[in-house]
């Protein structure tokens, strides 16, 4: 039994590689911090990093709208 993001799962699923054994489990909601020392220094692979991330996040509803800085 392994929990999996539905994204890296669903093809194995579909083809029968894998079967869903709790299809109305949900996983308890996580926070996800990324942590950069400041945006002055923040490299254009950071940013696109950071905005891939919160890109992703949008797509399973589980983002503020704003990266934060510790």
């Amino acid at each position: 039994v392994v929990q999996l993001p539905r994204i890296m799962a669903a093809s194995f699923v579909a083809s029968g590689h894998l079967l869903d054994v709790a299809p109305d489990w949900v996983p308890p909601a996580m926070h996800i911090y990324a942590l950069y020392p400041s945006r002055r220094h923040l490299t254009l692979a950071g940013r696109c990093f950071l905005d891939m991330l919160e890109d992703g996040m949008k797509d399973v509803g589980s983002t503020s709208g704003q990266p934060h800085s510790a």
